[in-house]
């Protein structure tokens, strides 16, 4: 997303990612990227979502949402005037996603790659959906988190203090929530086999498996990071200082090629 509020996307294929926007000219509040399909929140806070099943995983155009979460088949969001959860699923996922009861007023929804994690307002952390490796299943929290990651096999929270906890990736553990000791963090995102974190010094580092230098490709010669997303085999960051995009990794779908 771009500071005159505009969104690009690049990679994937046709018929799964992103590779168009629906409208161009639009002003955008915020964009959110799941396993193969977006969606983004437009300036008068109604959402849009493009890519596989767009209809069945997007919101009714008429309602409006203060954040929004793409999973791997499913779209979750707060909505604005209620802060409740909503959630939107493919046919194979409609049960186990939309049959959640959300009770009561939440800060913060996150999706995964088939499970769904929030912050109710009373300060527990619910969560529900696929838990083949897992992921919804939390131990106790230290504190309550200042924000979740969903990931495709893993759930990661960040708390106050600058800690990461990550629970989940049963059968599926190559390193993900091997998290590097002695640091605090400003920000983080986990996606399937690896992760990714900023330091509160600005340092970008990456853990788990090394698929085409997802993990060890992080560029040297940047001093200091600004964001950063982590997707299927790449990763992508955003530089302090010049405000560029940096991407390393996979790249047999366009992953790298920024426009």
């Amino acid at each position: 997303m771009a500071l005159n509020d505009s969104i690009a996307c690049w990679g994937g294929t046709p018929d799964t990612l992103p590779g168009s926007l629906p409208i161009t000219q639009l002003a955008w509040k915020a964009v959110t990227v799941g396993g193969f399909h977006a969606c983004g929140i437009l300036k008068n806070d109604t959402v849009r979502c493009w890519g596989r099943d767009a209809l069945q995983v997007g919101p009714p155009p008429s309602l409006k949402f203060a954040s929004i979460s793409a999973g791997g088949y499913h779209t979750c969001g707060l909505v604005l005037e209620t802060s409740t959860i909503r959630c939107y699923a493919s046919v194979s996922y409609q049960l186990t996603i939309q049959g959640y009861d959300s009770v009561g007023q939440y800060t913060q929804v996150v999706s995964g790659g088939g499970h769904v994690c929030a912050i109710h307002v009373n300060g527990s952390v619910p969560c529900w959906g696929v838990a083949f490796y897992a992921q919804t299943v939390l131990t106790a929290l230290p504190s309550v988190p200042k924000q979740l990651i969903g990931g495709a096999y893993h759930t990661m929270a960040l708390f106050k203090d600058g800690s990461l906890m990550v629970w989940g990736g049963l059968g599926m553990e190559v390193g993900q929530s091997s998290i590097p000791a002695g640091k605090a963090w400003s920000m983080a995102d986990v996606f399937n086999l690896h992760a990714c974190g900023i330091t509160t010094a600005g340092k970008l580092l990456c853990w788990g498996q090394d698929t085409n230098g997802s993990v060890d490709g992080v560029p040297p010669h940047v001093d200091s990071w600004y964001a950063l997303a982590v997707g299927g085999y790449f990763t992508c960051g955003i530089t302090m200082e010049e405000r560029v995009i940096a991407c390393w990794g996979n790249n047999d779908q366009g992953q790298l090629k920024i426009p």
